[in-house]
């Protein structure tokens, strides 16, 4: 699935990211960046944040679906988060 900038969800998902890591990372927050190499981000650090993302998206993330070791950049998780918003998995 291709990730277009400029969707206001993508937007959001990418503050999300940007208040998740330290202050001296917050630039490296982009579609391409690593998680943990390029992020520091830890698995509990990657968990918290889809957690904040299902709070800001009002969906609901199931890991368990995903194969989440498949995961590993910030595009990849805004990849499957926009697909599941595609799918319907909204929790209003």
């Amino acid at each position: 699935m291709r990730v277009e900038t400029g969707d206001p969800a993508i937007e959001q998902i990418l503050d999300v990211f940007r208040r998740a890591v330290s202050r001296r990372l917050r630039g490296a927050v982009r579609l391409d960046a690593r998680l943990q190499a390029d992020l520091d981000m830890d698995s509990l650090k990657v968990i918290s944040t889809v957690l904040a993302i299902e709070q800001e998206l009002r969906i609901r993330v199931c890991w368990e679906a995903t194969g989440a070791g498949e995961i590993r950049t910030v595009g990849d998780v805004i990849a499957f988060v926009t697909q599941r918003r595609a799918d319907g998995s909204r929790n209003d």
